[in-house]
């Protein structure tokens, strides 16, 4: 799963070389600031107490139903933009595999 933030909030990839694989969205909160006012002031008078930011995000989570030996130190890349004048930042992800081989007739 990948996380980003920013503003405009970016657009998130998933990619294997030149290959897009995943481009889906799965969860987008836009945040903001919340303001809080002293209700016991009046109207004319009412303060802001406090200012809460609220955290923006993207989530892009990359499902690969069966991983085989291709996959294993296979170079993914998750890319995050949200502008064309600034290039994507990205994080590379290798895949590694961990545990004994099943035995096959045992």
């Amino acid at each position: 799963m990948s996380k980003c933030s920013g503003i405009p909030l970016p657009n998130v990839t998933w990619w294997s070389g030149t290959k897009v694989l995943d481009s889906t969205v799965e969860e987008r909160q836009e945040g903001g600031v919340l303001t809080t006012f002293d209700s016991t002031t009046t109207a004319a008078t009412n303060a802001i107490t406090t200012l809460t930011p609220i955290s923006s995000y993207v989530t892009n989570t990359l499902h690969i139903a069966a991983v085989t030996r291709y996959h294993l130190t296979h170079n993914l890349t998750c890319r995050a933009a949200n502008t064309p004048v600034f290039p994507p930042l990205t994080a590379p992800v290798l895949l590694t595999q961990t545990g004994k081989r099943s035995s096959q007739g045992k």
